[in-house]
């Protein structure tokens, strides 16, 4: 006998189906399930599911401001100019440490691993770094008491040697700490002590068994339109493959975890993944470089879509490349910390900074950095 089942009426069943499974089994459903659990849950989520959130202000907490016209305005970026922030404090808070003591920063391939900024509106913003490799592992925030007066506000020391780049998200900046434990600091929270801060462990169910292991070839992550956020990594072990993950419900403590699938990359140091304005489509720019020389390589900055096939999960879809910033020990290193995020008009900023510390670290020394906007 044939059934004659209507499409909204097939889809209504897998609906009950997919949301009867027992909580136990969902972290070991395999990507395909996982879109599938993920349509059930929202009526738009089939056409949306993977659109970022181009609804944020500047101020939400959460997530990020859209950028307009994503691929005309990496296209038109400019060239970049010189910013700085200085090292004042002897004892940064919120661990009293002393950077001229407490880590060694001499070691030849020691550099700034991650760079990126966090704005609030108005003239309120702050720029998180991360230097390795170092003994230990430094993460950093500096803020903008005055206007282009940049200073050196929190000094952390991070879970290893290594810690990975960082990414921007509403009033958190993001970094894996460690082996597969993705960290948050809260910028407007009073309670600077990293131990107080979110942080929660990634489900291995990735290919590799690793999650987002130490994510050293980048880390970024995106509100979506129909809830939840989007992860996405580069393990520092699987480089030219991106992961995804799903993260549903709230940001600090959320409800589920998900490994969505994997799609072929080129080879990157840091990851910037951010919202068009409009259409929500979700972009992922990396920064990638030669590895002949970490101080005189060239440096590439590639932008892709990211899109969901029901039948072949998500990929990048190529859309273009700037390869004319070079790498050097001036304060411009893209190979090393870098990042795009959005300004309060939608426009697309690129940050970079200079690879070291430098000989002659000491109080009032500086660090420089470099923006670029079209």
């Amino acid at each position: 006998m044939r059934l004659n089942v209507s499409t909204p009426l097939l889809f209504g069943m897998l609906t009950i189906a997919l949301c009867s499974l027992r909580a136990e089994r969902a972290d070991a459903m395999p990507s395909h399930a996982a879109i599938l659990w993920y349509a059930a849950r929202s009526p738009e989520a089939r056409a949306n599911w993977l659109f970022g959130d181009d609804t944020c202000a500047v101020s939400d907490r959460t997530c990020n401001r859209c950028i307009n016209n994503v691929a005309s305005q990496f296209a038109r970026i400019d060239d970049p100019s010189q910013k700085s922030f200085q090292w004042t404090d002897v004892f940064y808070p919120p661990e009293g440490l002393n950077p001229w003591t407490s880590f060694d920063a001499s070691w030849v391939k020691s550099h700034y691993q991650g760079f990126a900024r966090v704005q609030r509106g108005g003239s309120v913003e702050f720029i998180g770094f991360s230097y390795a490799p170092s003994t230990p592992g430094l993460i950093g925030i500096a803020h903008e008491p005055s206007p282009g007066n940049w200073e050196v506000q929190t000094l952390y020391t991070g879970a290893n040697n290594h810690p990975s780049t960082m990414f921007a998200l509403g009033a958190y900046f993001g970094f894996a700490n460690g082996d597969n434990l993705l960290q948050f600091i809260d910028v407007e929270d009073e309670n600077w002590k990293l131990a107080d801060q979110p942080s929660y462990e990634m489900p291995k169910d990735d290919p590799n068994r690793l999650g987002i292991d130490t994510a050293g070839g980048g880390i970024a992550m995106a509100r979506l339109r129909g809830g939840g956020y989007l992860l996405t990594v580069e393990q520092a072990g699987s480089r030219q493959r991106v992961d995804f993950f799903f993260i549903d419900g709230d940001l600090e403590a959320p409800a589920r975890k998900q490994f969505l699938g994997s799609t072929p990359a080129p080879s990157s140091d840091n990851m910037s993944l951010i919202t068009e304005c409009g259409t929500g489509d979700l972009y992922l720019i990396q920064i990638s470089g030669t590895d002949i020389a970490l101080e005189f390589g060239s440096s590439r900055w590639v932008l892709a879509r990211i899109d969901w096939g029901f039948d072949d999960g998500p990929h990048r879809v190529h859309v273009d490349e700037k390869d004319d910033w070079t790498n050097s020990a001036t304060y411009c290193w893209p190979r090393g910390g870098a990042s795009a995020t959005a300004l309060e008009d939608g426009r697309l900023e690129f940050l970079s900074v200079e690879r070291s510390l430098g000989a002659g670290f000491g109080p009032g020394s500086i660090t420089r950095f470099c923006i670029a906007r079209p």
